[in-house]
């Protein structure tokens, strides 16, 4: 449930009083918006309602990946055709569309016939509690709760197929063995989830999947890391790199993907198909000292503010 109690005066709460929410917030939502006398309809989630054509509101759409495209294997046929419907009306409809990266936005370009002006790039961020060292009490909270080994590499997000798991897993098992750390996993998952724990026991690889891991918890789980490694194959953002950064944990990322413009650092960067690659990188950090890279990531976070975001999209609005 959205917490609204911290909101400022000028905010208001509007929920569908429709049984079908869905129905709602895609097409009989125009008399609401018309009735509340609505400047601007912001979709934040690759969709905009239908019925606005009945309105002469101005309407921003955000987009924060393809991914159903571009990575159709990890979703049914029906919601490819749902999502690509959604999001290729939004396109065409909105006044101006929010890409995520310029990766996205490059996407946009390719998939969807708009102009490039009508597409403005605006980072995302990630919650401030990132920015914030924990406390010796609660890493050892966390560890003990979990049961956490002492050492160990992090990956964070749903578990499927273009996050990319699976090559994690070959890459510690190519390590020496006093460099093959336990792997643990905050997400949860399905078909791959279960080929991946397959996949682990078969190269002898620990691994620890957290499910359902409170939010709050988050930062120690990061903070706790020896490294954190995101082989994604294709990302709107990839938010938990950024949460990484902000967290002082060394990491390895993708290239060619919109991780590689928040990193800004080819030093931290892999092809996503090869093990072996991944393997050497991991390595590498084991065995130098990360405190360069660690502050320059941290400093590099700093980018993707709160403030900077708002202000950002602000921007947008006064110009529409």
């Amino acid at each position: 449930m959205f917490d609204s109690s911290n909101l400022p005066a000028n905010f208001s709460i509007f929920e569908s009083k429709n049984l079908f929410s869905y129905y709602w917030r895609s097409f009989s939502i125009y008399k609401d918006i018309q009735q509340k006398k609505i400047d601007i309809y912001h979709g934040l989630s690759n969709e905009l309602p239908f019925s606005l054509g009945k309105t002469k509101v101005k309407s921003i759409v955000d987009i924060h990946d393809l991914c159903f495209v571009r990575f159709a294997e990890d979703y049914s046929t029906i919601d490819q055709k749902i999502f690509f419907k959604k999001a290729a009306f939004a396109a065409e409809k909105s006044n101006k569309i929010i890409a995520t990266s310029e990766a996205t936005k490059k996407d946009i370009l390719s998939y969807f016939k708009v102009p490039e002006n009508k597409v403005a790039v605006v980072y995302q961020c990630c919650d401030a509690q990132f920015y914030k060292t924990p406390s010796v009490e609660e890493k050892a909270a966390v560890i003990k709760t979990y049961s956490l080994p002492e050492n160990y590499f992090l990956c964070v997000g749903t578990i499927q197929g273009r996050k990319n798991q699976k090559s994690i897993v070959k890459a510690i098992s190519l390590l020496p063995k006093s460099e093959q750390y336990p792997l643990v996993l905050v997400g949860n998952g399905g078909k791959y989830l279960e080929e991946l724990i397959a996949l682990a026991k078969q190269l002898k690889v620990a691994i620890h999947v957290l499910k359902n891991l409170p939010f709050q918890l988050l930062p120690s789980i990061y903070a706790n890391a020896t490294l954190f490694i995101y082989p994604s194959f294709v990302e709107g953002f990839g938010i938990p790199v950024l949460e990484a950064m902000a967290s002082k944990v060394p990491l390895i990322t993708s290239e060619k993907t919109s991780m590689a413009e928040i990193v800004a650092n080819e030093d931290l960067l892999i092809n996503p198909n090869d093990a072996h690659s991944l393997k050497e990188k991991i390595s590498y950090f084991l065995n130098s000292d990360s405190t360069e890279i660690i502050a320059q990531n941290f400093q590099r976070a700093q980018y993707f503010s709160q403030e900077i975001f708002a202000n950002n999209v602000l921007k947008i609005y006064n110009k529409l």
